[in-house]
């Protein structure tokens, strides 16, 4: 019996696995590189480590793990964006194997199925999933990390300590968000264990705070470069913006009816696996569970939120819930999981999964279908047909033309205008010049508009409203 059980846990983790890939890397290479994509690239192909390392330096506002595991991953060729966006898939899929695990161990193998399904069909882990970023990496690792810290307060084994100092490291070098998990592991120690157990963690720390220290000359050279400028202090809709995201993906707000419900519905079953309902013909009971379990869910998912939420106040380090939380994004899956198999009658629990894959897949096919990604795929196609012998580009994306550049712009060659009251001067030995910008109407463009003789112009925009201008002037008359 015990050889059948194992058997048809296999056969579950293969399944989990294959569709899993199937669902991340299908369609991976339609929508067109990211900005942030393109610093990926950027970075993981200089020559040596030490100058990807730098790369990463002046490009992010995280640590150099994560590229330079690309960097190996991509092998010779760092600018196939297919294969680097399928190491990002990778991670995706171990986390819905890792989630029907780790969901098995805390409350049950029905959990656990809930627990990789809500996974495997979340639209906010597929819009990572296929995006060549760190995200989905660390959201693996902040699974695992978890998981094993779970194991090592239960069980008190020395190779569970091991691997959680060895993964926390890892975290530390891969995103500052991993600082996060720190207070949530000594807070559920010093509630949940004994001096000896928080001890021996403590010690575990410390060398991973040593070797981490070995950094700080380089975040500082991070935060001096204040890269993050364009995020602003939480607002009061906070809270809904991250229930939101979490539910429906990133681009909810795309849909807001349908978005609406099925956050309703995630937020409902999330109160639920957070409280222990108790019915009676005479009234309902609500009783939080401070049970082993539940504890280590509370802490390790609004210790990281609340951290991050109140550092906002003074420096901004969210999103709105996007992007930069997906490290507690699987145990929200969780928690709404445990409130799933709360239910005594199977076939409401069955209906509620139905219910909650359905809208996860509406939101899915919604980033299969549409494009929300700029089209600089088809503004570089557009420049490379129609550029002739002597014209220039000049662009004010933030990586000034390189975006394009990946792409080919034919026989435009990009220029930059670091004074752009000179920029008669460095126009002047070409026929025409392709202006590209994020939206119409610029300074730029203005400014272009009044000096040059405009040939044609055209916006391209996709199902999210992001725009490229692209607009061809003649200046052979400067």
């Amino acid at each position: 019996m015990r050889l059948k059980r194992q058997g048809l846990k296999l056969l579950v983790i293969t399944a989990l696995a294959v569709v899993s890939w199937l669902v991340y890397t299908y369609l991976i290479d339609q929508e067109s590189i990211w900005i942030d994509e393109w610093f990926t690239i950027r970075s993981i192909s200089q020559v040596t480590v030490s100058q990807a390392v730098a790369m990463v330096v002046d490009g992010e506002n995280t640590p150099p793990a994560y590229f330079l595991l690309l960097r190996w991953w991509a092998g010779s060729n760092p600018n196939d964006l297919k294969r680097l966006r399928c190491f990002s898939a990778l991670f995706a899929t171990g986390s819905v194997v890792l989630a029907y695990l780790f969901g098995s161990v805390i409350s049950g193998s029905a959990v656990g199925i809930v627990f990789a399904l809500l996974t495997l069909c979340s639209p906010y882990v597929l819009w990572y999933a296929q995006e060549a970023r760190n995200s989905s990496f660390a959201m693996f690792l902040a699974l695992l990390l978890v998981s094993l810290f779970y194991l090592y307060a239960k069980r008190r084994r020395l190779l569970y300590l091991v691997a959680v100092a060895a993964l926390q490291l890892i975290g530390l070098y891969t995103h500052y968000f991993f600082l996060f998990f720190i207070p949530a592991q000594c807070l559920y120690l010093l509630l949940r264990s004994t001096r000896g157990q928080l001890v021996r963690w403590l010690a575990a720390m410390v060398p991973v705070g040593v070797i981490f220290v070995l950094w700080i000359p380089r975040l500082l050279e991070q935060m001096a470069m204040n890269r993050a400028n364009w995020l602003t202090t939480p607002t009061t809709y906070f809270p809904l913006q991250i229930l939101g995201a979490f539910s429906s993906g990133i681009f909810y707000e795309l849909n807001q009816s349908a978005a609406i419900m099925t956050t309703c519905l995630f937020g409902v079953l999330f109160i639920y696996g957070l409280f222990s309902m108790l019915c009676s013909r005479r009234r309902i009971q609500c009783v939080l569970r401070f049970d082993d379990e539940n504890l280590l869910l509370l802490i390790f998912f609004f210790v990281p939120i609340l951290s991050a939420y109140f550092i906002s106040f003074a420096k901004p380090i969210l999103y709105e819930g996007k992007r930069y939380l997906i490290v507690v994004l699987p145990l929200f899956h969780l928690i709404v999981a445990r409130g799933v198999a709360m239910n005594r009658r199977r076939w409401t629990a069955v209906l509620l999964t139905v219910l909650l894959i359905s809208f996860s897949v509406f939101f899915m096919q919604e980033i299969y279908t549409k494009i929300q990604k700029r089209y600089w795929k088809q503004a570089s196609a557009i420049i490379e047909a129609r550029s002739k012998p002597g014209d220039a580009i000049y662009s004010t994306d933030y990586t000034q033309g390189g975006v394009l550049s990946y792409y080919g712009t034919g026989y435009a060659k990009n220029v930059e205008i670091s004074d752009f009251t000179l920029f008669k001067k460095h126009l002047r030995p070409y026929e025409r010049l392709w202006y590209v910008a994020y939206v119409e109407n610029t300074f730029e463009e203005r400014t272009f508009n009044s000096n040059l003789r405009l040939i044609e112009a055209r916006t391209l925009t996709n199902s999210a409203g992001y725009q490229i201008r692209i607009a061809l002037y003649d200046c052979s008359m400067l």
